[in-house]
């Protein structure tokens, strides 16, 4: 049987299982009471003209953490406590089953299964007030994940491999064309100007406004984009930055890290081409410092990831640090 887990090492897991006591039922659930607070603001704001609504529900974000049932469509009859953080399978030196990776591939699905359920409500909720034909909509995430496409689960870094950094991004505008597939790049700080134009409001920022890609009247935009991935406050990985075009992908570390860089001929994100191809090396390095307007070898991001500690960070290092017991 796999050990507790270590509630000191895990303690963001720790912090999410204190903040879930009290939970029953679906409605309990955080992206459901999200869900609830946006139809009831749509329910008070429907004679608003006009309004904005954002709604962020975060998940599917770990803790991947469904009611059991979503979960249990993927993956039936597991016995044993679920894997909600997969970091923790490894924990006390445990070996993981096949089986424990096919439940935590489950817990991704289920969540992704809920949360679709969670935005249905929503546009449901829109139908019944009669708001699709003069409202805007948008469903966008902000990165993927690995489900041991690699290996691995989770996110970082050091793998800048579509599935990581490629987002979801629809729309619907009462006007605009509909089941259409945009084929081209797009960036996520595009939203914020995309979205002041179609209001017609003026726009000043790096992003791009990609209506012109639904409408026809462009093809592409860019040629190539380029992604960057910040640092744990924690633990010394290092920052990313990726370029990607139509044949290559490239990623490296940041301020002159040893760590792996990484060329891909696409689709291909398997064979590291990285040493046969050095002249393609130096071309996307180039382009990344365009746009960071720095040298790779000595950049460094200002923003941190999770720099904030929780109250159990905190009431941690308050009694003397971490135990590794």
């Amino acid at each position: 049987a796999r050990p507790p887990i270590n509630w000191t090492k895990h303690a963001v897991l720790s912090q999410y299982v204190a903040n879930m006591q009290g939970r029953e039922g679906e409605d309990d659930y955080l992206c459901a009471r999200v869900a609830t607070s946006a139809c009831e603001w749509l329910e008070a704001a429907r004679h608003n003209s006009p309004f904005f609504l954002w709604v962020g529900m975060f998940d599917p974000h770990e803790p991947w953490d469904p009611p059991t049932t979503y979960a249990d469509e993927y993956c039936p009859d597991y016995e044993g406590i679920d894997p909600i953080m997969p970091g923790a399978l490894y924990d006390h030196g445990y070996e993981p089953t096949e089986r424990d990776f096919q439940r935590v591939k489950a817990l991704y699905m289920g969540e992704a299964t809920f949360v679709d359920k969670q935005v249905g409500r929503i546009f449901e909720k829109m139908s019944d007030l009669g708001l699709w034909d003069d409202t805007i909509v948008v469903v966008l995430s902000d990165h993927g994940t690995e489900l041991m496409d690699h290996t691995k689960f989770g996110k970082g870094g050091g793998n800048m491999r579509t599935y990581n950094t490629g987002f979801l991004w629809y729309m619907h505008h009462p006007d605009g064309p509909s089941g259409k597939v945009i084929d081209s790049y797009v960036q996520s700080h595009d939203l914020m100007p995309t979205l002041m134009g179609l209001v017609d409001l003026p726009c000043r920022c790096e992003g791009m406004d990609v209506w012109p890609l639904v409408t026809g009247e462009a093809d592409a935009l860019r040629p190539h984009i380029v992604n960057g991935w910040a640092a744990f406050a924690t633990g010394n990985a290092p920052a990313y930055c990726s370029v990607m075009d139509g044949e290559w992908l490239y990623s490296c570390p940041l301020g002159g890290a040893e760590a792996e860089e990484m060329l891909f001929r696409l689709p291909d994100q398997d064979t590291n081409l990285v040493e046969q191809h050095s002249d393609v090396v130096a071309d996307a390095r180039r382009k990344i410092e365009e746009v960071v307007n720095q040298p790779l070898d000595s950049l460094r991001f200002n923003e941190v990831c999770d720099p904030s500690p929780t109250p159990l960070h905190r009431y941690i290092g308050a009694r003397g640090g971490w135990s590794e017991g």
